[in-house]
């Protein structure tokens, strides 16, 4: 199946463009549900987040703020709703990882209410223990890519201040008799 976003993003398609940059493109809706709907996606053709690099991921989200905060400007909006459609099991209208960004008003019809499942505690403190786990991952992961670069620029400064002892003429001036 073809990916109609990947089409409009090569240009083959036409659509209302209100944000591109080389990363990501944010459209108007073709199939609204408010005045304001707003479609923001990866030029990269992926339908889950997870295979998305992190700097990606950041203009998705950067877009879809910087997007919110137009539309309340822009439409009078009384508040937004940031809305991602990630992985198959989403209804989403396209093979593709979408954010939307809705514009609000009070009764504008669109409803994000469900009935709440019943859990047991047990239930759960097992799904509070699996994503904390994974939520340390994360950190320890950057935490990780930092302390690399730190440990980089120590060594970098030691080497620097060696050089500077050795070859400063200033300070072997320092040590002359009299």
């Amino acid at each position: 199946m073809e990916c109609k976003l990947c089409k409009i993003k090569e240009g083959k398609l036409k659509a209302k463009i209100v944000y591109e940059d080389a990363i990501v493109l944010a459209m108007l809706s073709e199939y609204p549900a408010a005045l304001g709907h707003v479609e923001i996606f990866s030029k990269q053709h992926v339908d889950t987040i997870e295979a998305l690099q992190d700097i990606v991921v950041q203009q998705l989200f950067t877009v879809a703020n910087t997007t919110a905060s137009a539309l309340f400007e822009a439409s009078g909006a009384q508040g937004t709703n940031i809305v991602m459609f990630n992985g198959d099991n989403t209804n989403n209208p396209y093979p593709h990882l979408v954010c939307m960004v809705l514009s609000r008003r009070e009764d504008d019809g669109i409803n994000f209410q469900w009935k709440p499942k019943q859990l047991q505690p047990e239930e759960m403190d097992a799904v509070q223990s699996k994503i904390r786990d994974k939520a340390f991952i994360a950190e320890h992961h950057e935490k990780e890519k930092k302390e690399p670069k730190k440990a980089e620029e120590h060594k970098k400064q030691e080497e620097e201040v060696i050089t500077i002892e050795e070859e400063n003429y200033q300070v072997k001036q320092l040590d002359r008799l009299p």
